[in-house]
């Protein structure tokens, strides 16, 4: 029997575990919308499940939405890309957020309502309008995971 290295071991534990199911992390985008809607309609303790499981989901959604940006974009203009990116984000939620604290004096709910209406109608327009582009993304990056890896380096 052959010994692996180690440096080879981790890598596939790594692919096993977090590389592959990563980028599939972003088919849950439903899931964090659904789970955001739920918490502003219910209003008992109930809801605190649903905002956790949306606050779980929006942080791997987050996550793996970078990862998957920074992969896209070529090294020379990532920093700028990534900044300009930042900076247009917080452009649009400084007047977001004055209208959610408006909303909020009335009912922190409605306010909470506001956000996952506008996520879910965001969300059915990019499904709607990106599913060609969303294919052809999942399916370079399945081709890509067939290419060598440093596995085949190492070992």
């Amino acid at each position: 029997m052959v010994a692996q290295h180690p440096v080879a071991a981790a890598c596939r534990c790594l692919r096993h575990h977090g590389l592959v199911l990563g980028r599939q992390a972003l088919r849950f985008a439903p899931a964090f919308f659904v789970a955001f809607t739920l918490f502003t309609l219910i209003h008992n303790r109930w809801s605190l499940v649903f905002f956790y499981l949306a606050g779980f989901l929006y942080s791997v959604l987050y996550n793996q939405a970078e990862a998957a940006t920074q992969e896209i974009i070529p090294s020379e203009i990532r920093a700028t890309t990534l900044s300009v990116l930042t900076f247009a984000g917080n452009v649009v939620l400084v007047p977001l957020s004055l209208l959610f604290g408006w909303l909020a004096q009335h009912s922190v709910f409605n306010a909470y309502f506001m956000v996952a209406a506008v996520g879910l109608l965001y969300l059915a327009s990019w499904l709607v309008a990106g599913r060609k582009e969303l294919r052809q993304i999942y399916h370079r990056k399945s081709h890509a995971s067939q290419l060598p890896s440093i596995e085949a380096e190492v070992v």
